[in-house]
C-alpha cells in the first residue's frame, strides 16, 4: 500500500511568449517556445518543504504475506553461504584445539593418577578422620553443654545451701536466748535457795514449837 501526496496544480500558470491573457494567437501554446514561469522561487521552495513529507511513500509489508517470508529466507540463505565456510573452518579449528585440549587433560589425569594415587588414598583417610573428629567434636560440645547447664544448676543449689547455713550460723552464734535462759535458771535457783532457808526456819520454829509441847505435856503428867 502507498500513499502519495497530492499536488495543486491549479496554482501553476505558465506563459509561452508572453503573458497571461484572454484567448487569441498569443495563447497559442509553441512546441519550440522557451516555457518561463511565473512562480516565486521561494514560495514555490516554501510550499515543497510543506508538501514533502506527504510525497513520501512508505511500504508496509504484510506478516501473512509468502512472498516477504520467501524473500527474506532467500536473504537469510544468501547469507549464510557467504558466512557459511568461514564459519565452518574455524568450527573446524575450534574443535580440533578443543579435541587436543582434552586429550592434554586426559593424558595429564592420567599421570597425576598413576603418580599420586598413594597421596590420593592417603588424603581421603585424612578425611575421614577429619568427618569422625568433628562428629566427635560436635558431640563432645553437645556433653560439654549439658554439664555446663548441670554445673549451674549444681551452683545455685550449693548457693541456696550456703545462704541456710550462714542464717543458721548467725542464729546459733547470736547468745542472748542462751544470757536470758542462763539469768532465768540463776533466778530460779535464788528463789529455790530462800524458800530453801524459809522452809528451814519453818521448821525449826515447828521443831522448837513441838518439843516445847512435849515439854509441857511431860511437865503436866508429873
Amino acid at each position: 500500500t502507498a500513499r502519495l501526496g497530492q499536488q495543486d496544480d491549479d496554482n501553476d500558470e505558465y506563459v509561452v511568449g508572453g503573458k497571461p491573457g484572454g484567448p487569441g494567437e498569443e495563447d497559442v501554446i509553441d512546441d519550440n517556445a522557451m516555457i518561463e514561469s511565473t512562480i516565486n522561487p521561494e514560495e514555490w521552495k516554501l510550499e515543497l518543504e510543506r508538501v514533502a513529507p506527504q510525497l513520501r511513500t512508505m511500504v508496509i509489508a504484510d506478516s501473512k504475506d509468502w512472498r516477504s517470508h520467501l524473500d527474506r529466507a532467500k536473504h537469510s540463505l544468501e547469507v549464510i553461504k557467504k558466512v557459511l565456510p568461514e564459519s565452518k573452518t574455524n568450527l573446524e579449528r575450534i574443535q580440533r584445539d578443543i579435541s587436543g585440549t582434552l586429550e592434554r587433560l586426559e593424558s595429564r589425569e592420567e599421570y597425576v593418577n598413576s603418580h599420586f594415587d598413594l597421596q590420593v588414598r592417603e588424603y581421603r583417610g585424612f578425611r575421614e578422620q577429619l568427618s569422625q573428629m568433628q562428629n566427635q567434636y560436635h558431640k563432645s560440645t553437645e556433653n560439654v553443654a549439658e554439664l555446663a547447664n548441670e554445673l549451674s544448676r549444681i551452683s545455685e543449689e550449693l548457693e541456696q545451701v550456703k545462704q541456710t547455713k550462714e542464717e543458721r550460723e548467725n542464729n546459733i552464734s547470736d547468745t542472748s536466748p542462751l544470757i536470758k535462759i542462763k539469768n532465768a535458771i540463776q533466778t530460779v535457783q535464788s528463789e529455790l535457795t530462800e524458800l530453801s532457808v524459809r522452809i528451814g526456819v519453818v521448821e525449826h520454829d515447828l521443831m522448837k514449837t513441838l518439843h516445847k509441847a512435849s515439854i509441857e505435856r511431860k511437865l503436866g503428867k508429873r
